[in-house]
């Protein structure tokens, strides 16, 4: 990431669908079948940095608007898995202290019992005539499905890809949502990514942190910072800097987990399988909380309230969709 930590912060409604008859494999266009889990209980791989510097002071236009039980019990109960965030956030009755790469950051905070002010927001307030919503198609199909382990298809059949699925979703819901007076945008329009970076350029950067490690072992590692990291940055730029909607729809097609990987990507192993589930940001990994930009979204998330418009737009989207399918839910 480039400048300043960039994340989706508008309300973010995830919807996931899992496609039926897919199922995770590994890809044949990839020499390195390797995941990185695997290659680091091998050779230990020094991670060259993201070069995310978290703009600290966005978040003093949030001083004293958020009391210490409250943003306690939101970090707990919301935003964090176990308690590793206390290494790094101290909170007092009167201030929250933010261990960073300069110093603490100090977060004054309210008084208990004092109303919550407003505070700014990246959507808006007005009632939702002409609200502009932004489309997501997942992945990115094409020629990179293979390099995302997202593709299958029998010998002679036309290759299924996910991030093609997901695109052609979003062209069918755009005009649907128009017709209900909304505005709507899309992250990506093409089977392409949107970030200008490649996995060789990651692997160049792998490389000079990692010298004598043969390109083999470095390749995942180069790959999952390119696909997985980058192009999803990427797209946040692209939701905050330019489209700056109301509402993000995130519309992903996955293989079945449980199905388990395949040995040859042209013998797939079909499952009856299919179900819906929903995803909401939080649940930081102690990992997560560790690294500063991660931990500087998760505070921004939390001082602007997202989570309290997404999860009252994701319960209603779950709802009426649970109840249109009929499919089941998916414990993540």
């Amino acid at each position: 990431m480039k400048g300043q930590s960039l994340i989706f912060t508008v309300a973010v409604v995830v919807l996931i669908l899992a496609a039926i008859f897919l199922i995770k494999k590994n890809d044949v266009s990839d020499p390195v079948n390797t995941s990185p889990t695997e290659v680091t209980q091998r050779v230990e791989i020094k991670h060259p940095p993201r070069e995310e510097v978290a703009n600290l002071g966005v978040l003093n236009a949030y001083q004293n608007t958020i009391t210490a039980t409250r943003l306690q019990w939101l970090i707990e109960n919301v935003y964090t898995v176990g308690e590793s965030w206390k290494e790094f956030i101290n909170i007092q009755p009167e201030q929250a202290s933010v261990v960073t790469a300069q110093g603490p950051f100090i977060l004054s905070l309210l008084p208990e019992g004092t109303d919550f002010p407003e505070v700014k927001r990246y959507w808006k307030t007005d009632p939702l005539n002409g609200l502009h919503i932004a489309i997501d198609p997942g992945h990115i199909g094409g020629d990179f499905a293979g390099i995302e382990e997202r593709q299958f298809g029998f010998p002679g059949d036309r290759t299924i890809r996910e991030g093609e699925m997901t695109l052609q979703a979003a062209y069918r819901l755009k005009p649907l949502l128009e017709k209900m007076g909304a505005k709507v945008s899309l992250v990506r329009t093409k089977n392409e990514p949107v970030t200008p970076l490649r996995a060789t350029d990651f692997l160049k950067v792998y490389k000079e942190y990692n010298p004598g490690v043969p390109d083999g072992l470095l390749k995942p590692h180069a790959t999952h910072r390119f696909y997985r990291r980058a192009e999803i940055v990427e797209r946040a730029r692209i939701v905050n800097e330019t489209l700056k909607p109301d509402l993000v729809l995130c519309l992903h097609f996955n293989a079945s987990s449980d199905s388990g990987a395949w040995v040859d990507p042209s013998k797939p192993i079909l499952v009856q399988e299919n179900h819906f589930h929903m995803l909401m940001n939080g649940a930081y990994t102690s990992g997560e909380v560790s690294d500063e930009g991660e931990r500087f979204q998760m505070l921004e998330r939390i001082l602007q309230r997202i989570h309290e418009r997404e999860a009252v737009m994701a319960g209603v989207v779950a709802k009426v969709f649970a109840e249109r399918t009929g499919l089941p839910p998916y414990q993540y």
